[in-house]
């Protein structure tokens, strides 16, 4: 949802990391005053969910999905570090900037794969609470970029990034149907100490198609909602009629008697099997799955 803080973030370079900030409780905080904000990550595609950090955080992913770039974020005051981490979380190190601002924005090249982050933001007020800070009055604070280049920084430290560097990860966890298919991605191992080199292509993702289910391939139509009981069947909603739906009734979208549709994007074996009168996405005919 849109508010204060970062939003949910991804990058395609790095298959399975999320970075996230939020809270812990029934319902997520999106307040100025909210106190409990921290930074999670999670390596899984959001199965599991790591706390990284105790307060708001700015993130960027880059390095070929190797490395993130993280400060505090604006709406949590101004900070005079910058953290990174090569191992998607579990260790951060600290670089010190020549001065305290309130960081906006982290940014690397369009493809992530780059080792320079550019740290983004404007120059903080001076108080006693914040000395490191250095605007003292006038029209507006100016604003303020500062450039770290983990390559640089790392040295020798890091390497170019080998075959046995890089490891399959199952999405989200080995043996399991996501939208009607096991998909298997390419990735570099979290504690391999290299970069990506840059140009290198990915392997394409490993695809295979899963039998469908009724409990984890479809969802009710317009109108109505699983029964209790834990099995997959549907019943009407009481008080929304199926027949004010405009696209039903005029040739344009077929529903089931079974009153199942597969989720929109499930690419599952065999509709047929669950849907037995239609296709599970508003045609006559049955067959395979599909987006």
């Amino acid at each position: 949802p849109a508010g204060p803080r970062p939003n949910l973030y991804s990058s395609a370079a790095a298959p399975g990391l999320l970075l996230a900030t939020g809270n812990t409780g029934l319902h997520l905080d999106t307040k100025p005053s909210a106190a409990a904000a921290c930074t999670w990550a999670s390596r899984d595609g959001g199965l599991t969910w790591q706390d990284v950090a105790d307060r708001p955080y700015i993130y960027e992913i880059g390095a070929g999905g190797d490395a993130v770039v993280a400060a505090g974020h604006a709406s949590d005051g101004p900070t005079a570090k910058v953290r990174f981490t090569t191992d998607a979380g579990a260790c951060w190190h600290e670089v010190d900037l020549p001065e305290a601002i309130l960081v906006t924005n982290i940014r690397v090249d369009p493809a992530s794969a780059g080792t320079v982050f550019m740290v983004q933001g404007s120059a903080c007020t001076r108080t006693t609470r914040h000395p490191d800070c250095t605007f003292q009055g006038g029209v507006s604070p100016p604003g303020k970029l500062f450039v770290i280049d983990l390559a640089r920084l790392l040295g020798a430290d890091f390497r170019a990034c080998a075959d046995a560097d890089y490891e399959d990860w199952a999405a989200p966890a080995p043996g399991t149907c996501l939208l009607g298919r096991r998909l298997t991605l390419t990735r570099r191992r979290a504690d391999a100490a290299c970069f990506t080199p840059p140009g290198r292509a990915a392997p394409a993702p490993r695809e295979e198609r899963c039998a469908c289910t009724a409990a984890d391939d479809t969802e009710c139509e317009y109108g109505f909602r699983r029964s209790w009981g834990g099995n997959a069947s549907c019943e009407a909603l009481p008080g929304l009629e199926a027949a004010s739906c405009e696209r039903w009734g005029n040739g344009v979208y077929e529903a089931s008697h079974t009153h199942l549709r597969l989720v929109h994007g499930d690419v599952c074996d065999d509709p047929r099997a669950v849907i037995p009168d239609t296709d599970g996405k508003g045609g006559a005919g049955g067959g395979r799955g599909g987006g």
